[in-house]
């Protein structure tokens, strides 16, 4: 992205669109992004652009307006059902590129994790989440993987949050996070894949217990 100016107008309209804070009645344009962001055109062009390359505005089939893509519960349900098989497959890939750095870097963030569930602080812990699942991506060697795995916890960004709502399913995350930890750094390829894939069951059971991806 060429300026600071669009990488912001870019990440809150990411934000907003994951959120579904958008109907199909609105409409983007240059004009109506500039203004609102007190931007020139420029800036308001280049997130435009982003987001319809990331899928995250389309073309309205009757009027070709540029709107917001709406998740729906579908939607959610087939990230998920995808990531069960592909967390499964980065983990392996990660566990067969394993080193002390890469279990330095896991160890140091499930021990952060622990800190912060005795402290009650699950924002904390869902950031942590996405880096301990980043650090896992980052290492499978395997950029196709990482570019479609980065594009689906991104969408499920603002719904994986409400699944640290619950009571219960912060600790577990925790320890199913130790386990495959644990599994990369024994060098268990075979468990580390089930594990990585149980802990996305786990994540999709709970939203779909709570009323989410129903």
């Amino acid at each position: 992205m060429k300026t600071a100016l669009a990488k912001q107008i870019y990440d809150d309209l990411e934000s907003k669109i994951l959120g579904n804070s958008y109907t199909s009645d609105d409409i983007f344009t240059e004009v109506k992004i500039a203004q609102l962001y007190k931007v020139s055109r420029t800036p308001a062009r280049e997130a435009l652009e982003l987001l319809l390359a990331n899928d995250l505005l389309l073309h309205d089939d009757e009027s070709e307006h540029l709107i917001a893509r709406n998740f729906s519960n579908k939607d959610y349900i087939d990230i998920f059902d995808l990531r069960i098989k592909m967390e499964g497959m980065i983990a392996r890939l990660c566990t067969q590129n394993a080193t002390e750095k890469i279990c330095e870097s896991l160890t140091e963030n499930i021990i952060l994790q622990s800190f912060y569930l005795e402290k009650q602080n699950f924002e904390r812990i869902c950031e942590l989440d996405n880096q301990f699942h980043g650090i896992i991506c980052e290492n499978c060697n395997n950029w196709i993987l990482q570019k479609i795995n980065r594009d689906f916890h991104r969408y499920t960004k603002s719904i994986k949050k409400k699944s640290f709502r619950y009571e219960g399913r912060p600790k577990e995350s925790v320890a199913e996070h130790k386990r495959i930890c644990d599994a990369i750094c024994s060098g268990n390829a075979d468990l580390a894949e089930e594990l990585a894939s149980f802990h996305v069951v786990q994540v999709k059971r709970n939203l779909l217990e709570h009323g989410y991806c129903k």
